[in-house]
C-alpha cells in the first residue's frame, strides 16, 4: 500500500511526516534534528510513556516500510519554524479505516491549529483513496480534544467510563 506523502500546508502550517531516518534523528536526537532542519522545538513534552510510544512507532516503521506514512509522525511546524506538535495515523488502513491520534504543545493550545491539522491530514487520508473513516479517542474530560473532533464533524460512536470513541466518514 504505497502512498506517496508530502508535506500538507495549511493557512498557518506546514505538516511534514516524518520518513524512516528523519524519525529516528527527531526521537533519538531531538537537538540534531532541530538543528539540521532549522526548527525550534514547543510540541507536548516526551514523558516516558510518550517515548516509549515512539520508540514503538519506529519499529512499525521498519517492519512496514510501504506504509510509513501511515505510522510515522507528522509535525505541525509554524511559519516561524517552530515544531508545535504532531500527530499519527495508528496503521495503515484496515477495512478502509484508519485511526488518528495527536497531540500539541501547552503554549499553542486552544488557537484552533490541532483542529486545522487534523483537518488537513483526514481531507489527504480522504485524497489517497485507501480511506473512507477515521477514526479518534479520547479520555473523557479532555475537553479540547473532545472540541477538535466535534469541531471536523467526527461523531461519538461509543463511550466507556474512560474513553469516548469517534468516527467521521468520507463525504461524497
Amino acid at each position: 500500500m504505497n502512498v506517496i506523502a508530502k508535506s500538507l500546508h495549511t493557512s498557518r502550517l506546514h505538516i511534514l511526516p516524518l520518513e524512516l531516518e528523519d524519525y529516528q534523528l527527531f526521537i533519538h536526537q531531538m537537538d540534531a534534528f532541530c538543528t539540521q532542519k532549522h526548527l525550534s522545538y514547543g510540541g507536548e513534552a516526551f514523558s516516558d510513556d510518550f517515548y516509549d510510544v515512539l520508540k514503538q512507532i519506529e519499529t512499525l516503521i521498519q517492519t512496514h516500510p510501504t506504509d510509513w506514512v501511515w505510522m510515522t509522525l507528522w509535525l505541525f511546524i509554524t511559519f516561524d519554524q517552530v515544531i508545535i506538535g504532531s500527530a499519527c495515523f495508528k496503521s495503515a488502513p484496515v477495512d478502509r479505516k484508519v485511526e488518528i491520534g495527536y497531540g500539541m504543545g501547552e503554549k499553542y493550545q486552544n488557537k484552533g491549529y490541532m483542529t486545522e491539522a487534523i483537518e488537513a491530514m483526514i481531507t489527504w487520508a480522504f485524497s489517497t483513496g485507501l480511506v473512507d473513516d477515521v477514526t479518534a479517542e479520547t479520555k473523557v474530560g479532555n475537553v479540547a480534544s473532545i472540541r477538535v473532533l466535534e469541531k471536523l464533524g467526527f461523531r461519538k460512536v461509543k463511550e466507556t467510563h474512560e474513553l469516548m470513541y469517534w468516527e467521521i466518514g468520507k463525504k461524497e
